[in-house]
């Protein structure tokens, strides 16, 4: 039978006395207050050295850092639990502490009752969000999969379609236009086989361009923009849309992974605008800046209400931006000003290994 092990507590208060009342305390009930930090950089090296399960932090602490600024570093680098431990119950101090999500706040002196009570919460709502965190993880990872596999049958079925149902129409085609050469002049039979070879160019036409939105050959070796202004020639046709694409002189040429989750982005922001925005006009910017790649798609339509990108049915969106943040990027959508609706996707500029020559 394995037995728990005590949590860990890391004691944050520069009196001595009463940061070793409160240690002697904490072990009487039960848990590992392993450690006693007097500043912000001692607090930061002791839980670098073993992480704590949470933090009793004090307001006021020496150092050039207080004890709110000292916890919001802390989470920013480790996943763990706050306690505010101080006799400073003002208001401002209050709403700063808000803004770094403590477990709790007590006034000293303390009630070592009530402290029990509180950290016993914590490390349960911990417990809660460290499951949250893996859950989401698994999601993620399991979400990253989907779309692999996603993409992997959007090759497939695109390659089917260029190499094999438009090369038999290619085929059909030569035929046609064989009989036609044997045709008699004006007969039924010449006017018969122009007509479908009318049908087999528009059907091959129309395979092509069904097999390159599924898995745009293009991406392997031409630059995004031409890409994307090939895609939004066509869609704009059909959508009754003006699309223009352009590329700041800067902006790289990407390795085909990163070039396809750009040209989803510009896939799913251009079906959008033709299903909810009723534009006219549509501009594609692809750039540089502070060390980003970015893609901003801008629309005159009727701008997108202010939670609609965060909504359960925006599952596109959604999708996007997991992806995104998993490289490290990101996704936002706003109205803009006077009408019209912006998303810009951004990830980090790639090392060299994810860029290539043009």
């Amino acid at each position: 039978m394995t037995t728990r092990a005590s949590p860990a507590i890391l004691i944050v208060e520069d009196e001595r006395i009463v940061a070793m009342d409160l240690q002697q305390s904490l072990t009487e009930m039960g848990y590992d207050a392993f450690a006693i930090a007097a500043s912000g950089d001692e607090a930061m090296a002791r839980a670098t050295e073993r992480r704590p399960d949470v933090v009793l932090m004090d307001i006021r602490i020496k150092g050039r850092s207080d004890g709110i600024e000292t916890a919001a570093a802390l989470k920013r680098q480790f996943p763990i639990s706050v306690i505010y431990l101080t006799a400073h119950a003002d208001e401002g101090m209050v709403d700063r502490a808000k803004v770094t999500e403590p477990h709790g706040y007590l006034v000293k002196p303390v009630k070592l009752a009530e402290l029990r009570s509180m950290l016993e919460i914590a490390l349960y709502k911990s417990g809660l969000e460290r499951q949250l965190r893996e859950s989401h993880e698994i999601t993620r990872q399991l979400a990253q999969r989907l779309e692999t596999v996603r993409e992997e049958e959007r090759r497939a079925v695109a390659v089917a379609l260029h190499d094999g149902i438009a090369q038999d129409l290619f085929a059909m085609k030569l035929g046609l236009n064989y009989l036609d050469a044997f045709a008699n002049k004006g007969s039924r039979i010449k006017k018969v086989c122009r007509e479908l070879t009318h049908a087999v160019t528009q059907c091959m036409e129309e395979t092509r361009q069904v097999a390159n939105e599924l898995r745009p050959v293009a991406l392997a070796y031409s630059r995004l923009s031409a890409v994307v202004a090939e895609h939004a020639r066509h869609f704009g046709k059909h959508a009754n849309l003006n699309i223009t694409v352009t590329e700041s002189a800067e902006f790289p040429q990407l390795a085909e992974p990163m070039q396809l989750l750009l040209f989803r982005s510009a896939q799913e922001a251009l079906t959008n605008v033709a299903r909810h925005a009723r534009a006219t006009a549509v501009h594609i910017v692809l750039r540089t800046g502070s060390g980003r790649i970015m893609m901003e798609v801008s629309d005159d339509g009727v701008g997108i209400a202010d939670d609609a990108a965060s909504k359960p049915r925006s599952l596109g969106l959604l999708g996007l931006r997991e992806r995104f943040t998993a490289l490290g990027g990101g996704l936002s959508v706003r109205r803009t000003e006077p009408t019209g609706t912006s998303l810009t996707v951004y990830l980090p500029n790639p090392p060299g290994d994810l860029t290539r020559a043009a």
